[in-house]
């Protein structure tokens, strides 16, 4: 079986950021859909439409309820399909060279078959509990602020009209279209930036996906009584995780040839293993393993991870178009849409030109904000 790679751990928790791509995009529509109705009243009196739509906020609670519950039940179960998964492929492609090397004299303890080793299924519970507990956490942030982002536009698009800075169409579209290029919040740093849903949720699900897959690898480890193992190597791998890649480590810290795994950036969120990482171990035995992964070549490491960044924000770009395009069609606003239609149109031609230099693939999945 082949090695799970960052490529396909990206892959397999894709669906997840999908899915809050669809929530957010819904609910930034339902809230279009609101302001469409009564646009006159914000013209002949401005002061009687503001009142008469902050009424309307239980109606917008009570839709974002929907949709995220609607959601939220395939979240659920997808999730643990996905972890499980994800947690097997690290791990199966390990077995064969263990049971190999086994045989061959090597001093390790046979350990029971992966989907027999309680200590895997202990590990997939925890980050199942984990998750629940995250994305209730996402799910009831979403719901109070998608309140606040209508509170916002309400308060915005009537001062502009009132202070005669904007047409009233014009304030709904500026207003409306700043939240639909940024997204529902979701998350306030200790710095004061924001996380919003889609961006939140691809972070949680990635870097779960990864310490799932790690996490399973070290209970197999311990089961069969691996103690050095490989990091595995990719270009574009972040400044913390790229003098790691492709070497051989120690887990206990006790071989005379190799240093101790705990002496890498394991542990920091930047650092192998942590916060978006897509690095993974896989067990070396000496005479029976062949070195798979060597070092990157550090200025082409850093091409790589920079034009991976540049293909990422292109890719989140044409999405916040699409968005965008999307809430306009439910206001209403034609010139709005054309708008839209004009800066998608603009941005996708920026990622083929893009695609065209660097020769990297052109993910299609990543560009859309419904399935």
């Amino acid at each position: 079986m082949a090695r799970l790679s960052r490529n396909k751990l990206e892959q397999m928790t894709w669906p997840i950021a999908k899915i809050y791509t669809e929530i957010q995009t819904e609910i930034l529509e339902s809230i279009a859909e609101a302001l469409a109705n009564d646009q006159n009243a914000l013209e002949d009196d401005v002061n009687a439409w503001y009142t008469m739509k902050l009424e309307q906020i239980g109606p917008i609670r009570q839709q974002g309820i929907k949709i995220i519950a609607k959601k939220s039940g395939l979240k659920t179960s997808k999730v643990s399909e996905i972890l499980l998964n994800v947690g097997l492929a690290a791990i199966d492609s390990n077995e064969s060279l263990l049971k190999r090397a086994m045989k061959a004299g090597a001093p390790l303890t046979e350990a029971p078959q992966p989907r027999d080793d309680p200590a895997i299924w202990r590990v997939l519970e925890a980050f199942e509990r984990q998750s629940s507990s995250i994305f209730n956490m996402i799910n009831t942030s979403m719901l109070n602020n998608c309140e606040q982002v209508y509170r916002d536009i309400l308060t915005k698009a009537t001062a502009d009209v009132i202070t005669g800075m904007k047409t009233p169409q014009q304030a709904l579209r500026s207003t409306l279209g700043g939240w639909a290029e940024r997204g529902i919040p979701t998350l306030t740093k200790s710095n004061g930036a924001r996380m919003y849903a889609e961006e939140y949720a691809t972070q949680v699900i990635r870097t779960m996906g990864n310490r799932v897959a790690n996490d399973m690898q070290d209970a197999r480890f311990d089961s069969w009584g691996v103690d050095l193992v490989e990091i595995s190597s990719h270009e574009g791998a972040r400044p913390n995780c790229a003098p790691y890649q492709g070497q051989i480590y120690s887990r206990s810290g006790n071989d005379p040839k190799y240093p101790a795994l705990s002496d890498t950036s394991m542990g920091e969120p930047d650092g192998l293993f942590g916060i978006n990482c897509g690095h993974f171990q896989y067990p070396y035995i000496p005479g029976v393993s062949t070195q798979r992964y060597r070092p990157v070549d550090e200025e082409k490491n850093e091409d790589a991870y920079e034009n991976s960044q540049k293909q990422r924000n292109l890719e989140r770009f044409i999405r916040k178009g699409k968005r965008e395009l999307a809430v306009f069609e439910k206001l209403g606003d034609e010139v709005g849409m054309k708008r839209a239609q004009a800066k998608i149109s603009r941005r996708q031609a920026q990622l083929r030109e893009f695609i065209d230099e660097t020769g990297r693939t052109r993910r299609r999945d990543r560009e859309q904000v419904y399935a």
